[in-house]
């Protein structure tokens, strides 16, 4: 099984503001969409499962967030 550490986090942290600026186009959303999904990320990392890698769960969980910020 594989594990998440918080430098995972952290070395994936500008993949995702990239990620998110892409998709709100604002850099102030993008930074509040990212800062949540590292939260839940980090709220979650007893439950990373290792079915996907790192990066592919983290994303998911920050395009959950960028979708909620626009309801």
């Amino acid at each position: 099984m594989a594990t998440a550490s918080t430098d995972d986090l952290a070395r994936l942290r500008p993949q995702l503001l990239a990620f998110a600026l892409r998709r709100v186009r604002n850099r102030e959303q993008a930074e509040d969409a990212v800062q949540e999904a590292l939260v839940a990320a980090l709220e979650g990392l007893d439950r990373y499962a290792g079915d996907s890698s790192v990066s592919t769960w983290l994303f998911g969980i920050l395009k959950h967030k960028i979708v909620d910020g626009f309801r």
